[in-house]
């Protein structure tokens, strides 16, 4: 995170709206997946089921944007 950062703030105008945006989605996803990760220690029985699949969902969510910050970032180093 902190080299995309550190990226974005360095980045041409039209790039860094682009960088920030996709950074702001990441923040955004690692706070759901916290939040669900609270959820789940606190869950128990057929509450945790419900709660770990919603868990996974915000993972998945997660996983997908940093991979699109990535593919991104990667474009516009070259």
């Amino acid at each position: 995170m902190a080299k995309w950062e550190s990226q974005a703030a360095a980045a041409q105008t039209s790039m860094k709206a682009e960088y920030e945006k996709q950074l702001a989605a990441i923040h955004r996803h690692q706070e759901q997946a916290r939040e669900q990760l609270r959820k789940v220690q606190a869950a128990s029985g057929e509450a945790w089921t419900d709660l770990q699949r919603g868990a996974d969902e915000v993972w998945a969510a997660m996983r997908k944007a940093f991979e699109k910050a990535s593919a991104q970032f990667t474009q516009g180093k070259k």
